[in-house]
């Protein structure tokens, strides 16, 4: 992959659930895209599941916009999971910074598995 790509692979997992796994740089060069992406994909009326793995980089911009989409989706009440299979190092400064936490405090339990 090259320096600046991310890739985004949807997969209905049932009638009522929706997986979308995100890979490569989601750093603000794409926040932009990424937010274009939320806005046009994933305001379904399906549970999501948000998968991270294979991340180059994630800065501030993306985890305001992975916020801002679970905080839409709950005031919608629909359900919205994010799954982070991150690097070491990655997920460290993650967890430092109160991101994943934030991200983990704000889904809401899911009405149906």
């Amino acid at each position: 992959m090259e320096e600046n790509e991310y890739n985004i692979v949807e997969t209905s997992l049932s009638e009522n659930k929706f997986q979308v796994l995100f890979s490569g740089n989601l750093s603000i060069d794409n926040a932009q895209k990424i937010q274009s992406y939320f806005q046009n994909k994933c305001l379904l009326p399906q549970d999501l599941v948000l998968v991270y793995e294979n991340i180059d980089s994630m800065d501030v911009s993306v985890i305001q916009i992975i916020t801002a989409l679970i905080l839409k989706r709950n005031s919608a009440d629909k359900y919205t999971l994010n799954k982070f299979n991150l690097d070491s190092s990655l997920n460290e400064l993650l967890n430092k910074s109160g991101a994943l936490g934030l991200i983990e405090g704000i889904q809401k339990t899911a009405k149906h598995e």
